[in-house]
């Protein structure tokens, strides 16, 4: 039975966002941030960092993205000195590179980890055939290599941004934490990921399970992988405003299935990935923004249900200004193919086709 959050309009259709007494746990996450004591969590965030070097005292991967860029100005606002990884698929937009270009210019140190390519476009296909998300390969990626950089280095810190149990929905004890702890690393492993090893054989990528290889536990526990959103209350929209004082730049018009300009613009796959997302759930991008913004008090009631009507599952034609047909063909998956695709992994309990577009069987 589809249940529709009060506060928030999202459905619960996603297992670790279940709607209870008329609320979703993402709202239930969202109010407890008032009850925090955020100047206490500040201080112990600029303790960690007490007694400054000269060399990278944490590891922040980074993305040409509105969050990242956050993440290590902030940081170094904080006291620390951060060494960001960028972690390249050669899938990034042109917004993306100049805003990574714009934390070089504002002084902070890359490292650039590039993945060949012609195994980041298998990757991205086998994510999109086997499991219905081009993305997959890229959030596996940016765990395993920070991870192992990490440890490589000798840095024991690593900060990551938004805690997504907070953010999305998700047990209170994980929401709650300030690391992305063993059990969530793992989740990423090659072991719990569809059966990898025979996947990449079967793709022609043999020897390539090294990009995705995870220490023992042994190791991973020498790291300290906090979430930034612990020790300062996390906001997307926010962050937007402060990363622009610093010359981050958003898209130059709202972004193909989104209500804004600045989300999802470093990756030009991000569209195929949100449009699957709503063919599996139910949510697209722009619904998940629409939510954030009525806990937010932002909007009203009214005006979330017709953003989410308009746009919720909108078809990224064109993403970023780069065509669907152009991000298909570098990746080797037809049109037909990939209408086959649409159909496999779309949700037929709650999706319908209207006049060629994918729609909720229900309004909201």
């Amino acid at each position: 039975m589809i249940k529709i959050c009060k506060k928030c309009l999202t459905i619960n259709t996603i297992r670790f966002n279940p709607i209870i007494n008329g609320l979703c746990q993402a709202c239930v996450n969202y109010q407890t941030q008032n009850q925090i004591k955020w100047d206490s969590r500040l201080i112990k965030l600029k303790k960690i960092f007490k007694g400054k070097n000269n060399f990278f005292d944490c590891i922040v991967p980074v993305s040409g993205g509105k969050d990242s860029s956050f993440q290590v100005i902030k940081l170094r606002e904080y006291g620390a000195n951060p060494l960001a990884l960028c972690v390249d698929t050669g899938h990034f937009s042109e917004i993306g590179k100049y805003n990574l270009n714009n934390l070089r210019n504002n002084g902070f140190d890359i490292l650039h980890y590039k993945i060949p390519q012609d195994v980041a476009n298998v990757l991205s296909k086998i994510g999109l055939v086997e499991d219905g998300d081009i993305g997959w390969s890229e959030s596996i990626l940016i765990n395993s290599i920070t991870v192992n950089l990490a440890l490589k280095l000798g840095i024991k810190k690593i900060f990551w941004g938004e805690n997504s149990a907070l953010e999305y929905g998700g047990p209170k004890k994980v929401a709650q934490s300030k690391y992305l702890d063993i059990k969530t690393y793992k989740i990423y492993s090659s072991k719990n990921n569809f059966k990898m090893q025979k996947l990449l054989n079967k793709y022609g990528l043999k020897n390539k399970s090294l990009y995705f290889s995870f220490p023992p536990n042994k190791l991973l526990n020498k790291l300290q992988p906090f979430y930034l959103g612990y020790f300062v209350k996390w906001d997307g929209f926010q962050n937007f405003e402060y990363v622009k004082k610093f010359g981050f730049k958003g898209f130059h018009k709202r972004v193909s299935g989104t209500v804004l300009n600045y989300e999802h613009i470093d990756n030009y796959q991000d569209g195929i990935h949100d449009y699957f997302r709503f063919l599996k759930f139910g949510i697209g991008r722009s619904y998940d923004q629409v939510s954030r913004m009525l806990r937010r008090n932002m909007i009203s009631i009214n005006e979330a249900k017709k953003l989410i009507n308009k746009y919720n599952g909108e078809f990224p034609q064109n993403y970023l200004g780069n065509k669907i047909e152009h991000i298909l063909d570098e990746i080797k998956v037809s049109k037909n193919q990939f209408r086959k695709l649409e159909h496999k992994y779309c949700n037929k309990k709650i999706l319908h086709k209207v006049k060629g577009r994918y729609k909720l069987r229900f309004i909201i």
